[in-house]
This record gives C-alpha cells, structure tokens and sequence, in this order.
C-alpha cells in the first residue's frame, strides 16, 4: 500500500474536528492556547491573523487576551474545522472567517509547535501502538505533528522568509485527561491517522483505540491520566 500524500495527513474531515476539539482540545492544545494568547495579550495588538486556527481553541484565548478594538482573522486550510470554530465560538464583531490570509509587513510571528514526540510520551504511546498493528505498513500521521521541531531547520526558514530577530522557547506543561478509554478515541478519531487506519481495513478503530486505552493506563495511569507536554514556542518579527 502507497503511503498517503502529505495532503493526507490535513484532511480533519467529517467526525474529526469534533472528536478533536471534545477529547484532545482540553488534555493537549488548552494548555498552549492560554500560554500563546498570554504571550499576545501583553503586546495588544490591535490587528491579528491567526492560521491553522483548528476548531478554535486557540481563537477563544484570543478573544479574551485582545483589547475590544482588535481585529482578528481566523483561517484554516480545513472548511470541516473552521466551521466547527465559527459554531462553537458564536457572533463576535471582532473576528472573520477565512481559508488564508497575509501577515502584514512589519508583523510580529507567534507561533508554537510539538518538540521530538520522544518528549511527548503520550504521542509515542500512540504511534507506537498504532505501528504495532501494521508493522510493515504502518499508518504515518504521527510523524507530521511531532516531526517538525529542528530549532536550527525552523530558523533558518524564517529567516529566508524576511523575519529577524528570531527566538525560540522550550515550554513544558503539565495536564490531565479523564479518562485512558476517552483520551484514545481522541488520539484516533480526532486526527487524519483515523482516515489511515480505516483504509488498511484489517483492525477496527474500536481494536485500535481498546489497545492504545490499556498501554495507555498501564504507562501513564487512569482515571486522571497525567499528561506532560512539550512544545517550542517561536518569535520573530517580519
């Protein structure tokens, strides 16, 4: 079987940005939401541009962050999870809807991204588990999320786009899920990975997820599960 185009690993389609948004958004992406909008806030900008806004998680954060009389435009590539965003966030003057948009010259870029998924267990855990089903075919999702983290690669590309003054901060964070069994749905049904599983066709996303739940106990616990995370946050001006 032919590995799946890097458009693949994109398409949050369908179920996906509510399973993303329900059991992901508060264990994996709320903790760099706040940390994000916080870093903001204390520069009150009067006009930003959000990308790859997701379900929203991060623009909720923004909108409590930025002054009344900010202006902010959310975009994502994905039409499914910019109409979760819009639904779930409501009627608000300050933002507007896009598929894309430009950082206006003389910008301020914040952004965050995954460090190695070695640094991740959780992430590990499930590619790990998700490979052991297919060892010789295994689905790749993983590797775009936490495969994007070389501080010398990333500057290099900002610096080629026109940005100086490049900075960069390893920030951990500790949370929890609820529960192992809710915490792999998500980690399989809240991402494209769901799309590669299904299509190999020999394990169901049910077999999938009961694995991932039990290693997911038996290493890190249940009923809370404690989570740490890390990621790297990035500055540059353009």
């Amino acid at each position: 079987m032919a590995k799946p185009a890097p458009t693949a690993h994109a398409q949050f389609t369908a179920s996906i940005p509510e399973n993303y948004d329900r059991y992901l958004g508060p264990v994996i992406f709320e903790p760099y939401a706040k940390d994000l909008a916080q870093r903001l806030g204390k520069t009150d900008p009067k006009n930003v541009l959000e990308t790859a806004c997701g379900t929203g998680i991060v623009t909720r954060r923004l909108l409590e962050a930025l002054s009344p009389d900010a202006g902010l435009i959310a975009t994502d590539l994905n039409p499914a999870m910019l109409d979760h965003a819009r639904a779930a966030i409501g009627d608000d003057s300050r933002v507007s809807w896009e598929v894309s948009g430009v950082l206006s010259s003389g910008g301020r870029f914040l952004f965050n991204v995954w460090d190695e998924i070695g640094k991740n267990q959780f992430a590990m855990i499930a590619n790990q588990t998700i490979t052991s089903f297919w060892p010789d075919d295994p689905p790749t999702f993983y590797q775009t999320p936490f495969g994007f983290h070389d501080l010398a690669t990333i500057k290099k590309m900002l610096e080629a786009a026109g940005f100086s003054r490049v900075r960069e901060e390893i920030v951990l964070k500790p949370s929890q899920a609820p529960a192992a069994a809710d915490f792999a749905r998500g980690l399989i049904e809240g991402s494209p990975v769901m799309n590669e599983i299904q299509a190999r066709g020999t394990a169901t996303l049910e077999e999938v997820e009961s694995e991932l739940a039990a290693r997911l106990k038996k290493n890190l616990g249940d009923r809370p599960v404690p989570v740490r995370l890390q990621a790297i946050v990035f500055q540059a001006e353009g």
